[in-house]
């Protein structure tokens, strides 16, 4: 039998060299399962928590940028209408100031309207009075041309008041 064992194989292969490369192959892979599989299942484990933990942060980072983001814009929504309700509050003011502006003109042209009417009425009376005057004397000239005679105005006042008052109430 340890002719067998130490026989040499087909081809040039020896049983011996067989098994010690086989026990040669099972250290390697005991060694390497040692040396490197377990070092780097526990660095991928701990790489795959960190990860983890980064995604859990991002995803609370996001969560509260989402809410800033809400915040913000309520509070952006909340001051176009504070500013719209403004605008329009001024709006409403403007109106009624140039409302009343414009009343305040309305009524200060209804007394210069009145007064300058007032003003005519005396003028027109105080023309007439002027004119009956003059026409008064004219009246006198003309009967004492016409009549070659000189008449003294008292004399003739009563008629041409008479004459003077028909025509001021025309």
């Amino acid at each position: 039998m340890t002719c067998l064992l130490l026989a040499e194989m087909p081809l040039g292969f020896n049983f011996i060299e067989i098994l010690l490369h086989m026990a040669n192959i099972a250290i390697l892979l005991i060694v390497m399962r040692f040396l490197i599989y377990k070092p780097v299942k526990k660095f991928m484990a701990k790489r795959a928590s960190e990860y983890a933990t980064r995604d859990a942060e991002t995803e609370k980072s996001k969560a509260d940028a989402e809410a800033l983001k809400e915040k913000y814009e309520s509070l952006l929504n909340n001051a176009q209408s504070e500013a719209l309700r403004i605008s329009e509050d001024a709006t409403l003011v403007a109106n009624a100031s140039a409302e009343r502006i414009i009343q305040d003109a309305k009524k200060k042209a209804t007394t210069i309207i009145e007064k300058t009417e007032e003003e005519l009425r005396i003028k027109a009376t105080e023309d007439k009075e002027a004119m009956a005057g003059a026409i008064s004397e004219l009246a006198v000239a003309m009967a004492t041309k016409i009549l070659d005679r000189e008449f003294r105005q008292k004399d003739n006042d009563a008629v041409i008041n008479l004459i003077v008052g028909e025509w001021k109430k025309n």
